[in-house]
């Protein structure tokens, strides 16, 4: 998308996992969120909301549950732009 050259990712569950593996060819993927990122090992990063959030131009949320409650928790963290994987996919399953 215009404008994003970064992103972090929540969730890092198969379908977390899957989006990096797909995006971080075209853009930069600074970290992961967690709720149990203390537990986690990855390439890159991994944050919990409870952490201070890196600078990126967006969060991608690949969870399919609670996306409206974990997306108000990173309004309080960070200011950039927020995408829900469903709804995304929703949108590009009715074209």
């Amino acid at each position: 998308s215009e404008g994003i050259h970064s992103v972090a990712i929540y969730g890092c569950g198969v379908l977390g996992e899957d989006v990096y593996a797909e995006i971080r060819k075209n853009i930069e993927v600074k970290y992961f969120i967690d709720r149990n990122a203390n537990r986690i090992k990855k390439e890159i990063p991994v944050y919990s909301l409870e952490d201070k959030l890196p600078e990126a131009d967006g969060i991608i949320i690949t969870l399919f549950e609670e996306t409206e409650k974990i997306k108000n928790k990173l309004r309080n963290h960070f200011s950039g732009k927020i995408f829900i994987l469903k709804n995304w996919l929703k949108m590009n399953d009715e074209e």
